[in-house]
């Protein structure tokens, strides 16, 4: 390009920048030439030479408005690996969306303002730009929707319409010092996806059981406090799949505290009972809570006199909680009519060591159910009903356990805190400082990734909602690739 083009493209760019603010605020019908040219800086008889009327100064305006948001999107769906999940999709296309409708926001808002005003051969051009672009929307979220990602009944013009105008109304509101386009991308694929009701509580059917999730503690931490190796740096490569759901863009990390709570043969069944109120504890999130736990067990179907079996996947302070109640100053079992199932050698290893994240969990939490003579030592292998047994997971605690469900042909398995993160799914060998066993744990991390990298559900004891997905190999690698629950 020549010394006289390149001026000439710069001079027409500070044109089509004045005259897309002075569309802007003034609109279509009551801007004219001559305002343009106020706005550039310039002769208006200079805005002929680089356009001929005012018509078509607006045509490169919407034009410009749309061709970039659309390119920016089809690039964002072209540099996506071809088997992340559809949610993964649709915030790509939201955040790159956001983000050009931003950077150029006078050309967007232009569009929003006045497309009404514009005259009819303007109107006639511009529709098929909008056209095809709204093809593309088209295209992803029928994709999302034949994946089951959305709900088959969800009309696609209706969802696309509304998101579209959400989005496009962020030029009106945005504040970039009061949050960042990243998370209003997550928070716009959380609501789309999840609703905006209360997570705290989910569920799903693995054949004839049920599973339900109930949340007691939900917290944000530097994940690099739980595992040093997982540092932002060294995340940042797995961001593509960890967010939005297991990586903040803040890069802190969601992590939850939750009990499962396992519908079978008429037997109710609570694994882990997470933190537990009034408890004496060093975590200023974890000490002397007050939290609804046991009203939202009541409200899942699981009452604590009706609940049959209580097991602890193993026996450090944010799994014990919940064993026992305060009443009357006294340390009392939580569930009275339940057996309370701990591993043998899990016991034999903490009858003479202390939680050094809580030692006081064995005073307040074990011993009053041990003393209860509710309290039943099992092996490794054992079977709680037909449908659901425990399998050794040893390393974090010697004698941790996880929980197999099988009915009906499928599979789902409870990992307790053999991963803390589904980030250790594609890099089991990094440590968490609370692994009694760092060598043992990384070898059964290598060794579940074997035996359930297949159709089995993965339910995390600390992950974040959606909680359940699949582990997934791509090119050697594995990943955890997200599920919603069943409705």
């Amino acid at each position: 390009m020549t010394g006289s083009n390149t001026k000439s493209a710069r001079t027409r760019a500070k044109i089509l920048d004045a005259a897309a603010l002075t569309f802007r605020l003034r609109g279509y019908a009551a801007t004219t030439l001559k305002d343009i040219a106020e706005a550039a800086d310039m002769q208006t008889g200079s805005l002929y030479y680089h356009f001929e009327s005012k018509a078509k100064l607006m045509e490169e305006v919407l034009d410009k408005g749309i061709r970039e948001v659309h390119a920016g999107v089809l690039k964002s769906q072209k540099e996506l690996a071809a088997d992340v999940s559809a949610e993964q999709r649709i915030l790509s296309a939201v955040h790159a969306h956001l983000i050009l409708l931003l950077k150029n926001g006078d050309y967007t808002s232009t569009n929003i303002r006045n497309f009404g005003q514009v005259p009819d051969e303007v109107h006639q051009h511009h529709i098929k730009l909008r056209k095809a672009y709204a093809d593309l929307w088209r295209k992803i979220l029928r994709q999302a929707q034949q994946e089951g990602a959305l709900a088959a009944d969800i009309d696609l013009a209706l969802l696309r319409m509304l998101l579209m105008g959400a989005l496009n109304w962020s030029v009106e509101w945005y504040q970039p010092d009061k949050t960042s386009i990243e998370a209003i991308a997550q928070q716009v694929c959380r609501m789309l996806f999840h609703g905006i009701g209360d997570w705290s509580v989910q569920r799903w059917q693995i054949g004839h059981v049920s599973i339900t999730r109930v949340v007691d503690v939900m917290q944000n931490i530097d994940l690099a406090f739980l595992i040093p190796e997982a540092t932002p740096e060294n995340l940042a490569p797995f961001a593509s799949w960890l967010k939005p759901h297991f990586l903040n863009s803040d890069t802190t990390v969601p992590l939850s505290i939750h009990t499962f709570v396992i519908q079978s043969d008429d037997t109710t069944i609570v694994v882990d009972t997470c933190i537990g109120n009034d408890k004496p504890r060093a975590m200023p999130d974890w000490n002397q809570r007050q939290s609804s736990f046991l009203s939202d067990l009541t409200t899942v179907g699981a009452a604590r006199e009706a609940v049959d079996v209580v097991l602890c996947t193993h026996l450090h302070v944010d799994h014990v909680g919940w064993n026992t109640m305060l009443v009357e100053g006294a340390w009392v079992p939580t569930f009275p009519n339940a057996k309370y199932l701990i591993g043998r050698e899990e016991w034999h290893f903490w009858e003479h060591e202390e939680d050094p994240f809580g030692a006081e969990a064995k005073s307040d939490s074990i011993v009053p159910i041990i003393e209860s003579d509710l309290v039943e030592l099992i092996e490794t292998d054992h079977m709680i009903t037909e449908q659901v047994r425990v399998v050794p997971t040893p390393g974090h605690t010697p004698g941790h356990i996880s929980v197999l469900i099988e009915s009906n042909g499928e599979r789902a398995i409870i990992t307790g805190d053999l991963f803390h993160h589904p980030v250790q799914f594609a890099k089991p060998g990094w440590q968490d400082i609370a692994d009694v066993q760092s060598d043992v744990a990384e070898r059964t991390r290598r060794d579940f990734i074997q035996a359930y990298g297949d159709e089995t559900l993965i339910l995390g004891t600390h992950f974040a909602p959606p909680t359940a997905g699949k582990i997934v190999a791509t090119g050697g690698e594995y990943w955890f690739k997200a599920q919603d629950s069943d409705p």
